[in-house]
């Protein structure tokens, strides 16, 4: 049976039909895995073609299976721990960040966690090796919630009339693949093989996501507030919670931030606790120019040639650029602002915190490359949304794919010879990928508004204007 239509919808024919046709009979979950293939297929295209096979998506998700522990998180942070537990425990930041140049750029809040188990009495196991395996587990966690988002896209009106035939909860066979085609995702696997501790980070977001996919805005809340215990400027996520009045998801926020706040004050000191404040005047001033951050300070840093580009300075940032401040400063506050004019609030709908943290990822002045994991669950979350519409608006489908490839792939080794011409701006291709992503998280809440307005409308009794209707059924099929 097909699902009835609109007066003056009509299913097109030509190339368009075919495509929608093919898309139909495939499904949604397998042109997700389709997606992820072919961009696998580029990148290693790509890496053959530059010759640097270990720096490819295959080649770091090889390196997953590596005993090997990256430090770039830990590193600082065992630094960090061993000074405050030190003779005089005192001016961390001063002594680490300003003297020493160890860029420990966390709030003394990351610790916690990492403080609990250097405490273990029994001493057994390293705390390193821990987080090693917090890691892993993450990256394919991480995969295995993006399949859940995706299931649970499905599960919306508009998405449940084009693709009937999809069931509410995943197979176990697709949960497993999901969480191996997450090694095939370089940020996540960068992040991993790096020692970040975004990765973990990646993994409470997508988490978060999916609790409020599924109307539990109390565990998103506590979710949240965990991933601002590591990086402050999300507690953005608690002021937008509120002015959007989804009290729930505010308190719960709040209170892991104010309980963790408290037990790092109690623990390292008042003066350590609020030294961290000219750190991110500090970062926030100068950004960096290395090519890893994808960020819109880096695209500018680059193609004023302010800074080193090709090369990691693990002691120093970029220098301060008034312009390059100047600019990132305004397209930070419109990206925040921007959130207002579409993220409203609707129960059960993930849409409006995937744009808060989209939006807050991309607005930070350093946004490593690793960074963009956090995208993953973004991009599952959207995509069943626009595959719907795949008929009638296959241009824009055709971007958010783009954007997946952008992202997912490290195209780093051929980008980089330009690095010393005006072409530089092509480094910023995640950028590029994150941008189109957020335009396309815009229009996905604009369309969840207008369809609530509909409901209401019609609730109403009165006619609701017409709307834009999914993809169709192929011709002859039946449901």
């Amino acid at each position: 049976m097909m699902p009835s239509t609109e007066i003056g919808q009509r299913p097109s024919d030509g190339l368009q039909r075919r495509v929608h046709d093919f898309f139909w009979h495939l499904g949604v979950q397998h042109c997700w895995f389709l997606m992820m293939g072919a961009c696998v297929v580029v990148d290693a295209v790509f890496a053959l073609a530059a010759g640097k096979f270990s720096e490819s998506t295959l080649g770091y998700a090889a390196h997953f299976f590596s005993m090997t522990v990256g430090m770039d998180s830990w590193g600082p942070m065992l630094r960090a721990l061993a000074h405050l537990h030190g003779p005089s425990g005192a001016n961390v930041y001063g002594e680490l960040f300003f003297t020493e140049r160890v860029k420990f750029q966390y709030p003394l809040t990351s610790l916690l966690s990492l403080d609990l188990l250097a405490r273990n009495p029994c001493n057994c196991v390293s705390p390193v090796r821990v987080m090693w395996f917090l890691s892993k587990f993450s990256v394919i966690g991480t995969g295995v919630v993006a399949v859940l988002l995706l299931y649970g896209a499905q599960q919306t009106r508009t998405t449940a009339q084009a693709w009937p035939h999809l069931t509410a909860r995943p197979p176990r066979g697709i949960l497993l693949l999901g969480g191996i085609a997450a090694l095939f995702f370089y940020p996540l696997t960068r992040g991993d093989h790096l020692g970040q501790i975004q990765t973990l980070l990646t993994f409470v977001a997508a988490l978060a996501l999916l609790a409020q996919q599924r109307g539990r805005p109390v565990a998103a809340g506590l979710l949240i507030g965990i991933c601002c215990t590591i990086k402050p400027q999300w507690a953005f996520a608690i002021f937008w919670a509120l002015m959007t009045r989804q009290w729930r998801f505010a308190g719960a926020a709040a209170a892991v931030v104010a309980c963790s706040s408290a037990v790092a004050m109690l623990l390292y000191g008042f003066q350590n606790f609020f030294d961290y404040l000219p750190v991110l005047k500090h970062v926030a001033l100068r950004g960096e120019s290395f090519y890893a951050n994808q960020s819109i300070n880096g695209l500018l840093n680059r193609l004023l040639s302010n800074g080193n580009n090709l090369e990691w300075l693990g002691n120093a940032f970029a220098p301060f650029h008034p312009a390059v401040y100047l600019a990132t400063t305004l397209t930070s506050v419109a990206l925040l602002g921007a959130v207002f004019f579409t993220a409203g609030t609707t129960v059960g709908r993930a849409e409006p915190l995937a744009l808060v943290v989209a939006t807050l990822t991309l607005a930070s002045p350093i946004v490593w490359d690793h960074h963009y994991a956090v995208m993953l669950p973004i991009l599952a979350l959207v995509f069943p949304r626009w595959l719907t519409f795949i008929e009638r608006r296959w241009g824009q489908v055709a971007v958010l794919m783009l954007s997946y490839l952008l992202i997912a792939v490290n195209l780093s080794p051929v980008v980089n010879a330009s690095a010393a011409s005006a072409m530089n701006f092509l480094q910023s291709y995640q950028l590029f990928g994150g941008v189109m992503l957020l335009t396309m998280l815009h229009r996905t809440c604009w369309l969840e508004r207008e369809a609530a307005g509909r409901s209401w409308v019609r609730g109403r009794g009165v006619r609701a204007p017409s709307s834009r209707l999914p993809i169709l059924p192929p011709k002859n099929a039946s449901c």
